[in-house]
């Protein structure tokens, strides 16, 4: 189930929330936990939900599929930024690397 999702310690924006929103009653079974921010909600797993979904993917062989998965997004994510950030689109790349809620274009 949490496989997919973008989890980190800061808590996960809305793009990678779309695997979660098929399972509803995640914040209301306290699994996730949301809190308001002034650039939109922020979610997070508790820390003992997340050591279980590491346990699992651990034991499934799929640990290092899904950090390598993060680290690409991540990785991918930089590199649109960087040449993103010196043209036209600079305002809009700053704004969005800054309100973490938003998908990139």
């Amino acid at each position: 189930m949490m496989s997919g999702g973008g989890a980190h310690d800061g808590g996960f924006d809305l793009w990678p929330l779309r695997v979660l929103v098929r399972h509803d009653g995640l914040v209301d079974r306290s699994l996730v936990v949301m809190t308001d921010q002034p650039d939109g909600p922020r979610f997070r797993l508790l820390e003992s939900v997340a050591a279980y979904c590491v346990e699992r993917l651990r034991e499934a062989g799929e640990l290092d599929q899904v950090r390598a998965r993060h680290a690409e997004y991540y990785t991918e994510l930089a590199v649109r930024a960087d040449s993103s950030l010196r043209g036209p689109e600079q305002q809009l790349w700053d704004w969005m690397l800054n309100h973490p809620t938003c998908t990139p274009p």
